[in-house]
């Protein structure tokens, strides 16, 4: 809970891990068992009368090093959930590949339909559009666009579809269409804003007093060092435009070392769950709980 007044904040467990399942055990309803698991990059969206969270875990299933969007159902108080599955994996589960991740599933609903916007690695970074069906739990290519990016964000505005993220070289890049499916272009205004603390997407955009609000990432020092918020607007004139940071934008957020639920001080997403005109409330990705032992990343 971020209060816009007093400039502080406060962290506080995520109640479905803590309620529902142990630190070493992830069971999916269909039985698939993650162990040493994390779980990062939650979105929330409502659909057809559910409240959704799409997400990213990483872990072993078996002797398996695995990743995979996942999905849960859920109520507005975050109090249980249910029909927990996987909805992809990064690979098919035949051996331990570290270099296969797929992560941040950007949602989006059009004309009645979800979609999710994802980023994949394999051989290659990807940035794809894919269509969901809630029935079948499963996830249709449909789209993607010409170079890949990292944490891709999706508006639809005026009529359009723009895709921006990350370049390698931590420079915005902006692709816009007239369709979800594409095909997209890339903008004018894409690779006019680049910079380690505050390029980087850290969630899904969000209304707060009127204004389009941007969580992003502060990664000068190291990947997900603290979470800042900013105005943006996107127009097809203009493009992608970063119009200032919030009145408390020297305020980052932060893990907290001495919760036991966060492994360091750092922070890289954020989910919103409401906003007043005072506070901003939402799901926070800090950092990987200390009992992870082996995976990929060094900072585990």
């Amino acid at each position: 809970m971020l209060d816009v007044n007093n400039l502080d904040y406060k962290l506080d467990q995520f109640p479905l891990l803590g309620q529902n399942y142990t630190f070493f055990d992830f069971r999916t309803d269909d039985g698939v068992v993650f162990t040493d698991y994390f779980v990062c990059d939650p979105f929330l969206i409502s659909f057809k009368g559910k409240l959704l969270i799409f997400f990213e875990i990483c872990g072993y299933v078996g002797d398996k090093y695995v990743t995979a969007i996942a999905k849960v159902e859920t109520n507005e108080s975050l109090t249980f959930i249910e029909n927990f599955s996987v909805v992809k994996y990064a690979n098919d589960k035949a051996g331990v590949n570290r270099t296969h991740t797929i992560s941040y599933p950007y949602p989006i609903i059009v004309q009645g339909e979800l979609y999710l916007v994802i980023e994949e690695y394999s051989q290659q970074l990807e940035t794809q559009v894919y269509k969901y069906d809630l029935q079948l739990n499963n996830l249709d290519a449909v789209g993607s666009i010409p170079i890949s990016i990292y944490d891709p964000n999706i508006h639809e505005i005026d009529g359009f579809f723009w895709i921006y993220g990350i370049d390698d070289e931590y420079s915005i890049r902006v692709f816009m269409a007239e369709s979800i499916t594409g095909p997209y272009i890339e903008h004018g205004s894409s690779g006019l804003y680049k910079g380690k603390d505050f390029a980087r997407n850290a969630g899904a955009v969000f209304q707060w007093n009127g204004s389009l609000i941007r969580p992003f990432q502060d990664c000068s020092d190291s990947y997900g060092k603290s979470l800042g918020f900013s105005k943006i607007s996107i127009d097809k004139a203009s493009g992608f435009q970063i119009l200032d940071d919030l009145p408390f934008n020297d305020l980052r957020i932060t893990g907290r070392e001495s919760n036991p639920y966060w492994a360091t001080s750092k922070s890289h997403h954020f989910a919103v769950l409401n906003v007043s005109d005072n506070t901003i409330c939402g799901l926070i990705d800090a950092a990987r709980k200390l009992h992870i032992t082996n995976h990929a990343w060094t900072d585990s």
